[in-house]
């Protein structure tokens, strides 16, 4: 019975869920996840009660999640083993054809289930965005609501994090820009929080500092919140924020398939089978 957050649980839990759900302590719980497909996560996965009551899964581990809304790339990558989680807005659901916001994310939610999928309000008005924010919560149990830094007008969204957080709805605090927001959205209680490489490169930041900056900050007060490097522009972009420590890395699927080809190997696999094919052969001839 997966659920998000719940008071009970009636039934034990099984090997494929990840599991979340209310506490009413601040205990801590390990367990042995198991992946859905039935192949085994060697990963130890602790649930730690956040403020408001829920455990979240936290795997020591750098997480791949894809910015998209292919469900082609989706199932290519997961079939692979490489996908952890999906991050879109209503622009890459449009791109990747969906025209329908909530059928696009329920289907995804329900391909990658039970990990998560960042799904992104379409407003800055804060009642708004808490009334948005509760609807799509309730369209799977994976759903993760991503709330920007702040409203066009520079008012801070932090209260609509921790409202949501409160009520057991995670939170993706998208956006950030700089060391100060990620401080600010992680005492606000965000689950996640999103930091902008390829922008703040392209405004002549040191973004991977910014990374890193966040990740030791975060580890030394021993919040919850975990980085996502997003906004990537390219390889580099990717393998210096993993460097930097990245939580999360959320790539558009090309640049796996970039990191994943290079012409040594192709070449070295060529050669490998030419020298098998000649060396069964001679074997053949031998017996």
């Amino acid at each position: 019975m997966p659920g998000r957050a719940f008071s009970g649980r009636s039934t034990p839990f099984t090997s494929t869920e990840t599991i979340w759900y209310t506490a009413r302590s601040e205990n801590r719980y390990l367990f042995s996840a198991r992946e859905e497909g039935g192949r085994d996560c060697e990963r130890a996965h602790t649930y730690t009660s956040s403020p408001g009551g829920e455990v979240r899964d936290r795997c020591n581990c750098m997480d791949i999640y894809l910015d998209t809304a292919s469900v082609a790339d989706i199932k290519k990558w997961l079939a692979m083993g490489l996908v952890d989680g999906i991050t879109t807005n209503p622009s890459i659901m449009l791109r990747d054809g969906f025209f329908d916001l909530e059928s696009g994310a329920k289907e995804i939610a329900g391909l990658i289930k039970p990990r998560p999928v960042s799904v992104e309000v379409t407003s800055d008005v804060t009642d708004e965005m808490l009334r948005q924010a509760r609807v799509m919560s309730k369209w799977a149990t994976n759903i993760v609501i991503k709330i920007p830094q702040l409203t066009r007008d520079g008012t801070p969204c932090y209260a609509v994090m921790r409202k949501l957080e409160e009520e057991g709805i995670p939170v993706n605090a998208t956006l950030a820009m700089n060391f100060g927001q990620v401080m600010l959205s992680a005492k606000a209680g965000a689950s996640y929080i999103s930091i902008f490489v390829g922008r703040i490169g392209d405004e002549g930041g040191d973004a991977v500092k910014i990374v890193k900056d966040s990740v030791d900050w975060l580890k030394l007060w021993g919040y919850r919140s975990r980085i996502i490097a997003a906004s990537i522009r390219s390889v580099p972009d990717f393998l210096a924020s993993a460097s930097a420590g990245a939580h999360i890395i959320t790539t558009p699927p090309n640049f796996l398939q970039v990191m994943t080809d290079n012409k040594c190997s192709r070449e070295g696999v060529r050669r490998f089978i030419a020298d098998a094919e000649a060396a069964m052969a001679k074997m053949g001839r031998g017996k």
